[in-house]
């Protein structure tokens, strides 16, 4: 969980209806983390030999740099960049540079690539766009409640794949990058010496980088814009055909985002923030094998569709809970994570069963309807079928022909002249 989150529900306390934080989006990942904790000359410390190496300590297990990285540059970068907007004039002022600058901070640290001119869309009549590889997915928060578990109430955020949903690619837009200067091999922000924990696994010194020979932190630039709905320029763009069989990829992250609304009793809600970050979800602990990394543990396959399922995919959920926890004299609080989901797998199975039911129902329906029709059709050739077949009927005395129940008019027998 970030900071900017943790600040923005402060500031909800004293607000509340305006200033609600409403988990908006969610952005699924695959970070390329062997690239990430390989050797990285553009920021400092260098990360060398999967290492970095503070001026009071020496980070080298793998999953310890990689939350370093978020401590000491993007949680560091947003710290200072909230400083900078706060002063008069500033261009942060009005810029949601916490998003901004984590997409930095994942290019900088290597996590993510940005690609150019590789895809064309056919539909846009567009030659190419830049998009991250890494970006799989993006998808809208609709289930955000409360629960009762043991008697404790928790925040509840649901974030879910449906199961025939492709990757797709995302175009980029954004800014111009800019930077704000930051000296490095300083502490970050709010801490020092005597104030940072004693023993703490982490170091707390800054990590910053380059931009055209300045250190310091970096925002602008391009980023996959979570609100393109309406935006016929940043429609994404399913990465498979739909006929293909056995699709899946891989995702190990899940980037999770908020607004911040003003919705006040009698008035129409309006947006203060968008798409802030809330937190970040990893699937596990950084994997290595013989000293080699190879990425997170739990990596998660998303199948679009598969044979061994009729065709069908699989579902992925990611059920958030948070609550309140007071803490006092600093004491410290274990957090868990379960893999017990509750009823949702019975609720999915029940609701995957009523679907293929409604499916079958309207295969019935349609046979049964092409089965009337048939009926109709063959009860419409008797009945407008006629054959033009002459008979005899009896009108008074006398003998006419009759043709499919209608008189002609014509005796059978005519008159016999008097005198032929």
């Amino acid at each position: 969980m970030f900071g900017q989150y943790t600040d923005d529900l402060t500031k909800e306390q004293a607000g509340k209806s305006t200033y609600r934080v409403v988990p908006s989006k969610f952005v699924v990942l695959d970070l390329d983390i062997p690239t990430a904790l390989s050797d990285n000359t553009s920021i400092s410390p260098v990360l060398s030999d999967g290492e970095f190496v503070f001026t009071d300590m020496t980070i080298n297990d793998p999953s310890a740099v990689l939350i370093q990285m978020f401590q000491s540059y993007y949680e560091n970068s947003v710290a200072c960049a909230g400083t900078e907007a706060a002063t008069e004039g500033s261009p942060l002022a009005d810029r949601e540079y916490s998003f901004e600058m984590f997409w930095r901070f994942l290019e900088r640290m290597n996590m993510i690539s940005q690609m150019s001119g590789t895809v064309t869309d056919p539909n846009m009549n567009n030659p190419g766009f830049p998009y991250y590889d890494q970006v799989k997915y993006i998808g809208d928060i609709n289930i955000h409640s409360s629960r009762d578990v043991d008697g404790y109430n928790y925040d509840e955020v649901f974030c879910h794949i449906p199961a025939n949903d492709d990757e797709y690619y995302y175009r980029l837009s954004g800014t111009a990058e800019q930077i704000i200067t930051v000296a490095d091999n300083e502490y970050i922000q709010g801490w020092d010496a005597l104030s940072y924990p004693t023993g703490y696994p982490l170091s707390g010194y800054n990590i910053t980088a380059q931009s055209t020979g300045t250190q310091g932190y970096i925002f602008g630039g391009l980023y996959p814009d979570p609100l393109f709905d309406g935006n016929p320029n940043l429609v994404p763009m399913k990465r498979h055909i739909s006929s293909a069989v056995n699709i899946d990829y891989k995702f190990n992250a899940i980037l999770v985002l908020y607004d911040v609304i003003n919705s006040e009793p009698g008035s129409a809600p309006q947006y203060l923030h968008r798409n802030r970050p809330m937190g970040i979800w990893l699937a596990g602990p950084v994997e290595t094998d013989n000293g080699a990394v190879v990425g997170l543990k739990n990596t998660v396959t998303k199948f679009i569709t598969n044979n061994d399922a009729f065709g069908q995919g699989s579902a992925f959920g990611l059920r958030i809970m948070t609550r309140y926890v007071p803490t006092p004299n600093s004491s410290t609080y274990t957090t868990e994570v379960s893999t017990d989901s509750g009823d949702y797998e019975t609720i999915a199975a029940a609701m995957g069963r009523i679907a293929d039911a409604i499916s079958e129902f309207r295969a019935d329906l349609k046979n049964t309807q092409s089965i009337s029709q048939a009926f109709k059709d063959h009860m419409a050739q008797f009945r407008n079928n006629r054959t033009n077949v002459p008979y005899i009927r009896t009108v008074g005395g006398q003998d006419y022909w009759f043709v499919n129940g209608r008189n002609t008019g014509r005796p059978v027998y005519p008159d016999t002249p008097a005198n032929p």
